[in-house]
């Protein structure tokens, strides 16, 4: 059974050598499961994630479904979600651990750095993440998709805060100029 580390690292103006610092000491056959830091996994969350990692190795890299982002295609039903209760999301979560388990589903868009699940042999051909870079999550899709599966999670469902409280969470860059 691989270890899964769960990372949010921090490196400010440079996500992708925040994340590739912390990355580099880990084995290959382990797996890495990066979060944004305003993401909330939901209780079982730990325990389905094993689940996923140990049906779907064949995997290069695993996305899953969340509450907000700017791109559709990870949200529930796509829709961006300003509903703040909790209990909901915990609802929805639990809704799709029910309908969907350890289902994976390949994709072919780019996944959300919010929440990315790779084994470290992925992070090791991809060559790393991109440094200095806002699209780090969207070329380090790419980059595994040249030699392996890249999927959703269809039973895996967490918040993401992402921009809470801002006018324009859509199109509010605000916290990101520092990496450019």
């Amino acid at each position: 059974m691989p270890i899964i580390h769960y990372i949010t690292p921090f490196c400010t103006g440079n996500i992708g050598k925040g994340i590739n610092d912390t990355i580099q000491c880990f084995n290959e056959d382990d797996w890495i499961c990066l979060r944004d830091q305003d993401t909330l996994l939901f209780q079982g969350s730990g325990e389905l994630i094993e689940d996923i990692v140990n049906t779907h190795s064949d995997y290069a890299l695993i996305g899953c479904y969340m509450n907000r982002l700017r791109a559709t295609d990870q949200l529930w039903d796509k829709v961006f979600s300003n509903n703040t209760d909790l209990l909901a999301h915990l609802e929805r979560a639990t809704i799709s651990r029910d309908m969907h388990s350890t289902l994976v589903k390949e994709v072919d868009f780019d996944l959300a750095g919010a929440f990315m699940l790779f084994p470290r042999s992925t992070w090791s051909k991809v060559g790393g993440f991109q440094e200095k870079s806002l699209i780090f999550d969207r070329v380090f899709t790419r980059k595994a998709r040249t030699f392996g599966k890249v999927g959703i999670a269809e039973g895996l469902y967490i918040f993401h805060t992402y921009r809470m409280g801002s006018s324009d969470p859509l199109n509010d860059i605000s916290h990101l100029k520092s990496c450019l």
